[in-house]
């Protein structure tokens, strides 16, 4: 069988402080671009997996226990045990269903039984996540949508004007005057602690007509449950969240004279988005968040609700019998967003008066 040495050559390139916790166990980080460890690995050898199947419990409390409760609470969703047996032990009759039984426990980690011979191929999902900013900062659909239609001087069609009038407009031949510029000279920026850092507190200076008494949400942790009956303001908090880091909202318009402020952990400084931000900023903050080059307008909202800020009411249709929309054009927005779904129900409204 596969020595605990062998297990740590493989583990090593992948994994962060890989260590031995007792003889035969490997434990090894999985950490962020400044060290922070995000998830916990072990590695077992055993080719008497009935044993561990009998004794679950208890073996992980000789192994992961002792440092377990030691973590914080983030991580303690975020161990993994991965039990390595030799294929010939695989070979038995009883190991599928004992696989199963170990892999269905969920207290302390998340497991998996291997042969050894199948670990390299299961190391490969932990590859190190390592950004690619040549990758980042190819466009989105949208952007690459955008771009064709500007070098074809189709700009007309990201106005979004009404069908008749778009058709009208390309029919006379002059649809967009605007030249295109392959080149911008914006350059992606350090990330700004808007970007990296936690909310601590939310205030809602002015944000439509906020049916509360409390327009300051404070201490917020780095994840909160939003409870409240039907138009108590649940909606409405998270837009101004999403309205605080967009400069304006995807779902519907931005209310005029609003303004959001909010305190990030470890800052004393608050950041605030007014009405009267400037399109730029909110340009610079798609490219250096998402690597996305905006070309024509800021489509930060569609970048964030992709990412960041998923519509739970489409998430929702997905489960729906009798819902109008098909199940791939749902998950299309979902995973396209919704303004490159509204953009391509635009373009294809234009197909058939065009080819009249």
């Amino acid at each position: 069988m596969i020595s605990t040495d062998a297990v740590g050559a493989q583990i090593g390139g992948r994994l962060s402080n890989v260590k031995p916790v007792i003889p035969g166990v490997l434990r090894g980080e999985r950490t962020d671009a400044e060290g922070h460890p995000y998830a916990i690995y072990y590695f077992v050898r055993s080719n008497d997996l009935k044993d561990w199947a009998d004794h679950l419990e208890q073996r992980q409390d000789e192994i992961i226990g002792p440092s377990y409760f030691e973590t914080s609470g983030d991580l303690r969703w975020n161990h993994y045990l991965y039990l390595l047996t030799s294929k010939e032990a695989a070979l038995g009759d009883t190991y599928h269903d004992i696989k199963r039984v170990i892999e269905g426990d969920r207290s302390y980690a998340r497991k998996f039984v291997l042969t050894e011979e199948e670990l390299p191929e299961a190391l490969k999902s932990l590859d190190p996540s390592i950004v690619d900013q040549q990758r980042l900062a190819e466009p989105d659909v949208v952007g690459q949508w955008s771009q064709r239609l500007l070098q074809a001087q189709l700009g007309v069609v990201l106005d979004q004007h009404s069908v008749a009038e778009t058709v009208r407009k390309i029919s006379k031949g002059s649809p967009d005057q605007s030249t295109f510029k392959p080149g911008r000279e914006r350059t992606p920026r350090t990330l700004q602690p808007l970007a990296t850092k936690f909310l601590d507190s939310v205030e809602l200076v002015h944000f439509r007509e906020w049916p509360g008494v409390c327009r300051v949400f404070e201490t917020l942790g780095t994840v909160n449950l939003i409870v409240g009956s039907n138009g108590s303001g649940k909606t409405t908090l998270l837009e101004a969240i999403e309205y605080l880091y967009c400069q304006e909202n995807a779902r519907s318009s931005s209310p005029r004279a609003a303004h959001v402020k909010a305190k990030l952990k470890d800052m004393t400084i608050r950041q605030e988005t007014r009405s009267s931000a400037k399109t730029a900023e909110a340009k610079q903050r798609n490219l250096d968040w998402y690597g996305q080059r905006d070309l024509r307008g800021s489509t930060l909202p569609n970048s964030f609700a992709r990412f960041n800020f998923l519509s739970t009411d489409e998430a929702a249709m997905l489960g729906r019998k009798n819902a109008k929309v098909s199940f791939e054009d749902m998950l299309s927005q979902l995973v396209a967003g919704p303004q490159a779904a509204e953009l391509w129900d635009h373009i294809s409204r234009l197909g058939k008066p065009l080819e009249a």
